[in-house]
């Protein structure tokens, strides 16, 4: 999960990544007081877990996107091929479940990638709802 703080000298943001769920596991795995360096100002200065942050990791957004980018252009490049093999069989019937199958189709990157996006999100809300009693 991307983690920060506000550098308590500058005002910069600091940006660092942990494998946690939530500021209790923060504080368990790197203590009370967790040490952050600056890049902006070049200090280092101890953070209470209650003042770090999660926020939305891009890397995650971007491999979202680019599934479903790819997962559209797959399944529009098979859909084509099908359509093309079975053109007769669409082109008699005069009803719209054949669209429907299609759009539904359509729909399997954009659920996939709204997935990745929502199981973000809810750790992010997670991370930052919950607070160490002091």
């Amino acid at each position: 999960m991307k983690l920060e703080s506000k550098c308590k000298n500058c005002g910069k943001y600091i940006e660092f990544t942990e494998n946690v769920s939530d500021r209790a596991e923060l504080s368990l795995e790197k203590g009370e007081s967790i040490e952050l360096f600056c890049k902006e100002c070049s200090t280092k200065s101890c953070y209470h877990p209650n003042n770090i942050n999660a926020k939305k990791n891009r890397v995650i957004s971007i491999i979202g996107f680019l599934i479903f980018i790819i997962g559209t252009i797959l399944i529009y490049h098979f859909i084509g091929e099908f359509y093309l093999e079975h053109k007769e069989q669409f082109e008699s019937k005069k009803n719209f479940s054949s669209f429907g199958r299609i759009l539904g189709a359509f729909a399997i990157p954009f659920i996939i990638y709204q997935l990745i996006e929502n199981i973000q999100m809810r750790k992010i809300r997670r991370f930052n709802s919950y607070k160490i009693k002091d």
